[in-house]
């Protein structure tokens, strides 16, 4: 983009490209994503980023559904007590297939908090994971076939679903669950974490 000063200069500005972009409850999506300019909704911070970029979240709470998919993304939330995103029953909070999700607590999924796609590879840190419901597999984390897990330093608790409350990994995908409490969580089959044919936590 470009202006003209008062000289009659044209002066060409640089657009912000990141590598890092922001986010904040008081911010804009008409605003181009720098630290003083924030956007207001994480998933246009996702869509405007390019592979491995970071996405900072500053502390709130984001009525949203992200989709992190095609690129790698590192999501990085404030802290995972105040920085929430809240999915108002409407699907999955979180769908991913690559990256890293840190620092957020993630409520109210209608059909899983996390849902990782076949094939994914993502890491999940230091994450809130409660109030989620799943009517078939998963209530808290779905891990999808064939997927590669790291779920860290965690908290997954009073999540619903029908297999897996708390977890439900899917056919030959592994999980490697460190650090993590997985509490409180129901099903009617594998209340806290349910392994399917050939998957590995």
């Amino acid at each position: 983009s470009s202006i003209i000063n008062g000289n009659g200069w044209l002066i060409r500005l640089e657009s912000y490209s990141g590598p890092n972009w922001y986010v904040s409850e008081n911010g804009s999506d008409e605003n181009d994503g720098s630290q003083h300019n924030p956007f207001a909704t994480i998933q246009h911070g996702i869509d405007m980023a390019s592979d491995e970029d970071t996405v900072f979240v500053n502390e709130g709470i984001y009525y949203e559904n992200i989709i992190i998919s095609g690129k790698y993304i590192i999501l990085i939330g404030y802290n995972n007590e105040n920085t929430i995103i809240n999915g108002n029953h409407n699907g999955p909070v979180v769908s991913v297939d690559d990256g890293i999700i840190d620092g957020f607590t993630i409520t109210n999924g209608s059909e899983s908090g996390i849902k990782i796609a076949n094939d994914g590879d993502p890491i999940i840190s230091n994450v809130i994971i409660y109030g989620n419901s799943n009517e078939g597999y998963g209530g808290g984390i779905y891990a999808g076939e064939f997927s590669n897990s790291i779920i860290k330093n965690s908290l997954i608790h009073n999540n619903t679903s029908l297999h897996g409350g708390g977890i439900y990994a899917d056919y030959d995908s592994n999980i490697d669950v460190l650090s993590t409490t997985v509490s409180y969580n129901t099903a009617s089959v594998g209340s806290g974490i349910m392994v399917y044919n050939f998957a590995e936590m």
